[in-house]
Formats: structure tokens, C-alpha cells, sequence
């Protein structure tokens, strides 16, 4: 994905449609009121489907999921199908009930759910060694390894040990595969595990895995690799000579959001004509969020995947280096989660040989040096053009007290002390992150070939953030980001929309 130069003049278009969305998650929302809101949509074009698209994409809980499914009938099949698909089978982070909304959704559009790879997403059948014990699968595909994964993370430890020495009993291929993955588990007692395991399976793979992790693992699990290393060589099992590493193909960042989230892809190659792909998902002081994908692709598959992807969200084009060190950002970040998404830990071969050990990002522009501040007419100028740059769309604030703020607008106070009260209830707290955002957004324009001066004054509103002396309604961007808000709110207040449940 090639950076963008043109400034994008349809925010007023945008925000509509992003208001719109978030109607649809009002608990009282009446069948009649969807359908009034697929109408809207369906007349707002293709900006609507993928906004819809990408709030299907993110929510987790059922009833949205069914209703944001709903909605997509008012556009042409053909337009939205393939990315239902695709995010059905990308979602496997999502809990069970979730699942079964997007399945059923699916199925309601004439999917046959109960064929792969669709099965491998419910939540009991098709589960690796669940019903058949010694006599599993042996061709196990990775959707089927990873569904079972999902649900092995949220065993208790004690639970997932005894799982482990029974699977090491079936010899299967594809208990290889799995245990391979969990020798990434942050549980250092489900690591031992997993090694014991892998002694125990009297098959090659699990000594060329074990010879991988020890090549790369924490010191402290050598020993324990290395003894079943040799538990595996008294049934002649010795390590295959490996080749070196290939090279990384493609790397994909999105900008982050106004929430945090960004998204994340990077693909290598893994054979001749052959790569490996992960897509994950990531939030700025949340982590790891959600990953998936595949190995094997040919180079056009690979480009379907990355054209899929976009009709989501923008992606832009970065060395893929760029992409490793954004993902030792979210594992830093992630250190509070129990585990990481299943797919991660499937898929981690794909770093083979990079250091991936958890860092804070730091973004090249933090060594910028800047000849002045900005003016507030400046400011204000730059702030304008960067809400309606692609690398800033949507940063807008619709959680339901905004709209309760908004409010007090009719009620007969002054907007100057309506926006006061929002800045220093909503952003107050955040001003950190914002400008941290912005610091993210100016580092990738700068790796996307931005010029430098825009990168200069994206960084240089950041900066005006730090240390910020008056009240925050006084920013040019805080007060910009707020009144576009608000401006957003009250005219939904204004048509009588219901406001945002979110937040």
C-alpha cells in the first residue's frame, strides 16, 4: 500500500456515517429503526460497508454481531460477502456465543457452516484428540489446531498439564504442531510441559522442534530442551540439519485509531514460490489483541489476503522490519494477559531468528529536533488538515457521555463552556495517549515517505501536548478533536438518533 498525498475532504460524510453505525448499538433499537439505519447506509455508499465491516470485525458481543449482519443485506452480496467471510474466519479470539452469531449469520446467507473450514470454528466438534483420544486427526489442519488452542488457554494450568501428557500419547502429527506452540506459553510450567511432551512423541518433528526452540529459547529451558533432545535420540530421532531462515517478504501497518487500536501484518517467505502471513491486531497499552493467518500461500493468495484486509481498514506499506518492532511493543504491553491469541503462538515460527524479546516502540521522529513551537493559528490550521487526513480518520470521540455533554448545549449553556467541561472530563485523562497517537502517527508518515514537513508538524502538535499550561479546551487540536465531537452529537440530538451505548 502506497501512502496517500491527497487530503481527504469528506469527513462531514464520514462522521455521519460513523454516527449512524453507532445507533445500531443502542440496546433499544427497534427492527424499524435497522431498517431505516440500512436504508442510510445503503444510500452513503461503500465508505458505509466498510465502516460496517469494521465495527463487525471488532465487536464481540452476539446480538451486535447479528445486527451489524443484518444490515449488510442492504448492500449487493457480492460487495461484502467474501470480507463476512473473511472475518468469520479470522475471529478466532471471539467467545463462543460470538462465534455462533457470525455462523449463523453465514448460514442465513446460504454458508454451509457445517463444512471446513467453518466447522473448525464451533465451540466442541472437530477439536483435535477431543472425541477420538489416541486415534486424533493426523492431518489436522491449523484452523482446526487453533480452535482447539482457543479453548486450551482457558484451562487452568493444572488442567492443561494433564491435557499435554495425554496428547503426547497419540503420536499424531499434528500433536507436534501444538505442542511446538505452547513452548511459547508464558506459563514456564506449560513450556516444561510442552518439552516433556515433545520427549515423549516418537515422531521427527519433534526433535527438529525442539531443536528450533533451543537455537532461540530463554537460557533457563535449555537444560530441560536439551534432555529431550536426548530422551528423542535413544529412539534415533536426531535433529535434521535446518537451512537458514528466508528472508521477510511485505510488511502492513494501519495507523492507529482514536482508540489505540492498530493493525498489523507481516508475511515471509517460507519456501521458493511460497509465504507465510500473520495479521494481528494490537492496542497501545493493551498489547497483543488478536492474530491470524496462514503459511503456504502463493504470492496472489497472499495479495488477496493484504486487498481483504484494506477493504477493512488503510494499510500502508512499511519495511517489515518496522512491523518486528511494533509487535516487541505489544508483547511489552501485553505482560498483564494470562496468554495470547492461539494464532500467535501457532504461527511465532514466522520470526525465526528475530529478536523478539518485548521493548517499548521508540518512534525515529522522538529524535527530531524542532527549529520552534507552533503558533495557535498554526496549530489550528494543522489540526484541521490532519482530521481529515486518512492517517487520522476516525478520531472522534462517541461514547455515550458525549453525547450527555452535547446535551447541555440545548439546555442553554455556551458552547465554550460545554467544550471546558468535555476536555476536562474525557481528555484530561488521556492527553498522554493522544499525544503519543500523534507521535505514532507522525513516525509512520515518515516511514510511508510523508513529507518531512507535514511528519514536522504532525510531531510538533504532539509536542504542544507535553506540559500543556492552559486548560485543554484552549489546544487547537484538543479543542478541534472536541468540537467535532460534540458537533457530531448534537446534530444526532438534534434528528433524534439515540445516543452511543459505547463507553
Amino acid at each position: 500500500m502506497q501512502p496517500r498525498e491527497k487530503i481527504d475532504r469528506t469527513l462531514v460524510a464520514r462522521q455521519a456515517v460513523q454516527e449512524i453505525v453507532h445507533r445500531v448499538r443502542d440496546e433499544a433499537v427497534t427492527l424499524q429503526e435497522l431498517e431505516e439505519i440500512g436504508t442510510r447506509l445503503k444510500v452513503a455508499g461503500v465508505f458505509a460497508l466498510n465502516t460496517l465491516l469494521r465495527a463487525l470485525g471488532k465487536e464481540e458481543d452476539p446480538e451486535l454481531i447479528s445486527r451489524y449482519a443484518y444490515l449488510l443485506d442492504f448492500f449487493e452480496e457480492e460487495e461484502w460477502l467474501s470480507p463476512l467471510i473473511g472475518i468469520a474466519l479470522r475471529r478466532r479470539e471471539l467467545p463462543e456465543q460470538g462465534r455462533v452469531a457470525l455462523l449463523t449469520a453465514l448460514q442465513e446467507y446460504g454458508v454451509d457452516v457445517d463444512a471446513p473450514p467453518f466447522s473448525s470454528l464451533l465451540p466442541v466438534h472437530h477439536r483435535p484428540g477431543a472425541q477420538h483420544g489416541a486415534e486424533g486427526n493426523a492431518e489436522a489442519d491449523d484452523d482446526v489446531i487453533v480452535t482447539f488452542l482457543d479453548d486450551f488457554l482457558g484451562y487452568s494450568t493444572e488442567v492443561q498439564l494433564g491435557a499435554i501428557r495425554e496428547l503426547s500419547r497419540s503420536q499424531e502429527p499434528w500433536v507436534v504442531r501444538l505442542l511446538e506452540a505452547l513452548l511459547w506459553h508464558e506459563d514456564s510450567s506449560v513450556v516444561q510441559g510442552a518439552l516433556e511432551g515433545l520427549g515423549r512423541v516418537r515422531l521427527q518433528g519433534a526433535a527438529d522442534a525442539v531443536a528450533d526452540f533451543l537455537s532461540e529459547c530463554d537460557p533457563a529451558f535449555a537444560p530441560l530442551a536439551q534432555h529431550a533432545l536426548r530422551r528423542l535420540s535413544f529412539q534415533g530421532l536426531v535433529p535434521q540439519e535446518r537451512c537458514a531462515p528466508l528472508p521477510f517478504h511485505q510488511g502492513y501497518v494501519s495507523a492507529p485509531d482514536g482508540d489505540g487500536y492498530r493493525s498489523l501484518l507481516i508475511s515471509r517467505w517460507d519456501g521458493e514460490e511460497s509465504l507465510a502471513a500473520l495479521c494481528m491486531q494490537v492496542h497501545e497499552r493493551r498489547g497483543l489483541l488478536a492474530a491470524w493467518g496462514g503459511e503456504g500461500l502463493d504470492v496472489s493468495a497472499f495479495e488477496e489476503e493484504v486487498d481483504g484486509f484494506g477493504e477493512q481498514e488503510e494499510l500502508y506499506r512499511v519495511e517489515p522490519e518496522y512491523v518486528v518492532a511494533l509487535v516487541r511493543d505489544a508483547l511489552y504491553w501485553s505482560r498483564d494477559l494470562s496468554w495470547l491469541p492461539a494464532d500467535f503462538y501457532l504461527r511465532r515460527r514466522i520470526f525465526s531468528g528475530v529478536d523478539l524479546t518485548p521493548a517499548p516502540f521508540r518512534a525515529a521522529v522522538e529524535d527530531y529536533r524542532l527549529s520552534r513551537g507552533l503558533t495557535y493559528f498554526e496549530g489550528e490550521r494543522i489540526s484541521g488538515e490532519l482530521l481529515e487526513d486518512p492517517f487520522c480518520a476516525g478520531w472522534l470521540m462517541l461514547q455515550r457521555r458525549v453525547y450527555e455533554v452535547a446535551g447541555r448545549c440545548r439546555q442553554g449553556e455556551s458552547e465554550e463552556e460545554v467544550l471546558a467541561a468535555l476536555c476536562a472530563e474525557l481528555i484530561a485523562p488521556q492527553v498522554g495517549l493522544v499525544a503519543a497517537r500523534l507521535v505514532a502517527v507522525a513516525d509512520l508518515m515518515r516511514e510511508c515517505g510523508r513529507e518531512r514537513s507535514t511528519v514536522l508538524q504532525v510531531l510538533g502538535l504532539a509536542r504542544s501536548l507535553q506540559s500543556y499550561p492552559l486548560p485543554y479546551h484552549l489546544h487547537p487540536f484538543l479543542r478541534r478533536l472536541a468540537s467535532e465531537s460534540l458537533r457530531v452529537a448534537a446534530r444526532a440530538l438534534q434528528e433524534g438518533e439515540c445516543p452511543a451505548t459505547a463507553g
